[in-house]
């Protein structure tokens, strides 16, 4: 039933942009969604489903005497269709609200630091998606709900993510590098880099391990 209502909602928030122009309803009810994902308690009950975190699903997963049939079914839909909920409210924001720089309750709760107390820690659990081995869905999902954090949050991603750069080149490029890799997540890889090198400076460093070098009383010759 749970999963039946998630696929409604996602169904209503990916209505086409034409269909919302010509039917007056439509777009009342796509507006509606998205105004209690964004700003109601409804907002932390999304959350909490994305927050079982890759070790919840794995501790699920063992559980299940049938991994193929459990990987595409219950709680693993719940959480794919989570994240495609929370990507799709962020993206109709702009819809929404008519300042988009200032942040709704929903990314408040997304947008806080590991060392925060009483925080979901949403960022970290989506990149640990990265990792999870029993549904290749959930790591294509978190580099482009990962893109979308880079597109809309203002500050710093690198500090969300609490990961060293070595780690973070671990996570994403070194996928790019294996010739059995899924083609479709190699293309949200390099996307989510191309998005990071536009509005996140500190995740560019530690993708191309690039440095700042000043030098002082020297200098430069013309050619």
């Amino acid at each position: 039933m749970l999963l039946f209502v998630f696929e409604y909602i996602y169904d209503i928030l990916m209505l086409p942009n034409e269909t919302v122009k010509e039917v007056d309803s439509k777009r009342l009810l796509r507006d509606i969604c998205s105004y209690s994902l964004l700003f109601s308690e409804n907002s932390t009950a999304l959350l909490r489903f994305i927050a079982v975190g890759n070790a919840g699903l794995q501790c699920f997963m063992e559980n299940e005497s049938n991994w193929f049939v459990a990987a595409e079914s219950s709680l693993n839909l719940l959480v794919i269709f989570a994240m495609r909920i929370l990507m799709q409210s962020l993206r109709l924001k702009g819809s929404i609200v008519q300042d988009i720089e200032v942040l709704t309750p929903l990314e408040k709760m997304i947008y806080t630091q590991p060392k925060q107390r009483d925080t979901l820690k949403i960022i970290p659990i989506v990149a640990n998606y990265m990792s999870y081995a029993f549904n290749k869905k959930f790591s294509i999902l978190s580099c482009r709900l990962l893109q979308r954090f880079a597109i809309e949050f203002q500050s710093s991603l690198t500090a969300c993510l609490d990961l060293e750069p070595d780690q973070i080149r671990m996570i994403f490029l070194q996928r790019l590098r294996d010739e059995l890799e899924d083609v479709d997540l190699k293309i949200c890889i390099l996307d989510f880099v191309s998005a990071c090198i536009d509005k996140q400076p500190g995740l560019t460093e530690a993708f191309f391990k690039a440095r700042r070098y000043y030098f002082f009383h020297q200098s430069i010759e013309p050619f």
